[in-house]
């Protein structure tokens, strides 16, 4: 995104202390490092942040949105983790989280403490009923989100703000280009076996549990077994792990590719939401890959002849008759394959968007 918009803007790119994997980056811009460079905040006509629900890569940020205010790409609405990581090591760490929480919450988050429970450890249905977004919201200038879900979201909480809504940018995927052996050479997955596969973090929010449980039952009643690929890191569902059920961790994004390639459905579960828009779900789509995603929040809003939507408190069965519908039904997979790379491929363009961006942030000038 940030070439797309810098065919209207002198773009300067803000980052922490580390260094860029993309070296193109350092010749097309002036990068500045936070907290190292000296930086003139003022010299700037407009500040635009990218945030997410995650202290690693964004607590500089946050840092910096609430020193120097601008437009913010907020790509979760909740900021549960960021917000107390930021504040954690600070004396005044409780009655700040009381502060932005708001009474209501907070008694939430009170109560999860007399249990014993470090706030930091708690699950995401505290995160959601709690999400710390308030001091960001009412510090900044306006907001960039990916989903009609978000912005009511926002403006239902707060009206008066100034949300934007465009689609997360997608890119054409590169089929051509991919053997789609990996999980041959590597899982001796034959060529012929039917490939389930997830992508991103293997965690609660995410349900690969009882993605794990319908395909073990489905391969316990058929001679015909499948295979379920977890692409991603993380021990949420590890109890599960066989021969047919594979964790391949932290994988490049050539083998993440090749792996999309071959799998025949991807499963996007995704619920409690903290408002984001899936990447991963959006490279599946880009692929032309049928996708079995929860009805709730952003994936509620894709085309209902696009992807597979179950509830969002599915269970194992409602997984497995899924599962086993469209294998007896293959020729629907190949509609649902084709409505997806229509749907993908006839959203806006990155340029189109970047208008749009372009667009409101010379209206904070």
């Amino acid at each position: 995104m940030v070439y797309g918009l810098k065919k209207y803007f002198d773009v300067t790119l803000l980052i922490d202390d580390y260094r860029l994997s993309n070296g193109r980056l350092y010749e097309d811009f002036d990068v500045k490092v936070y907290g190292r460079d000296k930086i003139d905040f003022n010299g700037f006509d407009s500040i635009l942040y990218n945030v997410g629900n995650c202290a690693a890569f964004h607590k500089y940020i946050y840092d910096c949105a609430l020193k120097h205010p601008g437009f913010i790409i907020l790509h979760d609405l909740v900021l549960y983790y960021l917000t107390l990581e930021y504040y954690r090591d600070r004396t005044d760490y409780y009655s700040k989280v009381r502060e932005i929480a708001g009474p209501e919450a907070f008694f939430e988050l009170k109560l999860e403490l007399r249990k014993g429970k470090e706030l930091l450890h708690s699950g995401p249905d505290i995160a959601v009923k709690a999400p710390l977004n308030k001091e960001l919201l009412l510090n900044s200038k306006g907001f960039i989100v990916h989903s009609q879900y978000s912005k009511d979201k926002l403006l239902k909480e707060n009206a008066g703000l100034n949300v934007l809504k465009i689609d997360h940018p997608s890119f054409p995927f590169r089929a051509a280009c991919l053997k789609g052996d990996h999980l041959k050479n590597t899982f001796a997955i034959d060529d012929s076996a039917f490939v389930i596969a997830s992508f991103g973090a293997v965690h609660a929010t995410r349900h690969n549990d009882i993605v794990c449980r319908a395909v073990k039952r489905m391969n316990m009643e058929s001679k015909s077994k499948i295979y379920y690929v977890m692409v991603g890191t993380g021990d949420y569902a590890d109890g599960y792990l066989d021969s047919h059920i594979i964790k391949t961790g932290y994988v490049s994004r050539d083998i993440y590719d090749d792996i999309l390639s071959r799998c025949d459905i991807v499963v996007g579960l995704r619920y409690p939401s903290m408002g984001e828009t899936s990447g991963s779900l959006i490279r599946a789509l880009s692929a032309g890959k049928p996708c079995i995603v929860t009805d709730d929040a952003w994936f509620s809003e894709l085309p209902d002849d696009s992807v597979i939507k179950i509830d969002r408190d599915a269970s194992e069965s409602d997984i497995y008759e899924k599962l086993k519908y469209f294998m007896m039904n293959r020729g629907q997979l190949k509609n649902i394959s084709d409505n997806a790379s229509m749907y993908i491929n006839g959203r806006p363009g990155l340029d189109e968007e970047c208008k749009k961006i372009r667009d409101l942030l010379m209206l904070g000038l």
